[in-house]
């Protein structure tokens, strides 16, 4: 993992922000768990780029194979699989948040996003929190 360097006087990772209040309840029908819990990363790799299809940039998502996918972003030496939180509805992989971490200090969110079928549900915000949640515990790694 690369190291980033913590600044002189940096407070630790997730303080503040109201996470000391409680996370949004998950939907009827959903729940979050900690990680991807599934034998490979594909549904991960479907629901992000059902969910990156529409958000601008200079390379379509759909011109993104599953190779790809994997070198580019399951593959990234910074991506905290325990950190990474997902969305299961219906037994399908509708929301998540990427967490990337060095490890030690620092905590970035590397994408959060919601299948478009299933937005304005408040799943983004139920993965978020509740990664940022854990990110705050004690043993975490960024901590």
């Amino acid at each position: 993992m690369p190291a980033f360097p913590r600044p002189a006087g940096a407070k630790e990772v997730a303080r503040g922000g109201g996470l000391g209040r409680p996370g949004p309840s998950p939907r009827s029908g959903s729940r979050s768990a900690p990680r991807p819990t599934c034998p490979t990363p594909r549904p991960l790799c479907e629901a992000d780029l059902d969910a990156a299809r529409d958000e601008p940039a200079d390379v379509g998502m759909d011109e993104i194979g599953y190779a790809d996918w994997l070198a580019a972003h399951w593959h990234r030496p910074d991506l905290d699989r325990e950190l990474t939180t997902v969305a299961i509805m219906d037994g399908t992989m509708v929301a998540f948040s990427v967490a990337l971490t060095d490890g030690r200090y620092r905590y970035q969110s590397g994408m959060t996003g919601t299948r478009s079928a299933c937005r304005r549900l408040g799943l983004a915000r139920l993965v978020k929190h509740a990664g940022l949640t854990r990110a705050r515990r004690p043993g975490s790694g960024t901590r």
